[in-house]
């Protein structure tokens, strides 16, 4: 980035860093050029469908961990649960190459609503059926 060391006090990412193939160039400019004490706001996927053109990578918890090991961790959040994942992999859309009609859509939505009830009602704090995971990530002061 066309930035000095040490000039930005934040850096936003979400869903981006898994379209990047060489992310870990990424990591390593944010931390270039956030100040002491700036902070990182990072949310990538893992079980998550394939979205956007190219997409590369899906991210585990243990992954995130290394590439992230440089920052002072301050909040990792790793969200969803069994039937809120069971929701969003039966949620298709057509800009992600669905081939259902909008109705078949419509349909499949419906099918899904037990799920998605169920998982907005109950603990949505289960890592191994994460879709996301979320650091709030700060550079070290020293």
């Amino acid at each position: 980035m066309d930035m000095p060391d040490d000039s930005v006090d934040a850096f936003f990412s979400m869903f981006a860093l898994e379209h990047i193939y060489r992310f870990e160039a990424v990591i390593d400019e944010v931390y270039r050029c956030l100040r002491r004490r700036g902070r990182f706001l990072l949310g990538v996927p893992f079980l998550y469908y394939q979205h956007g053109d190219p997409d590369f990578f899906r991210f585990t918890r243990h992954a995130m961990d290394q590439l992230v090991s440089r920052f002072r961790v301050a909040r990792c959040e790793s969200s969803v649960n069994r039937s809120l994942l069971i929701a969003q992999l039966m949620h298709e859309k057509r800009a992600l190459g669905s081939t259902r009609s909008s109705w078949g859509r419509a349909a499949l939505r419906l099918m899904t609503t037990p799920f998605l009830a169920s998982g907005l009602l109950s603990n949505q704090r289960m890592p191994v059926y994460a879709i996301t995971h979320l650091y709030l990530c700060e550079k070290p002061s020293g």
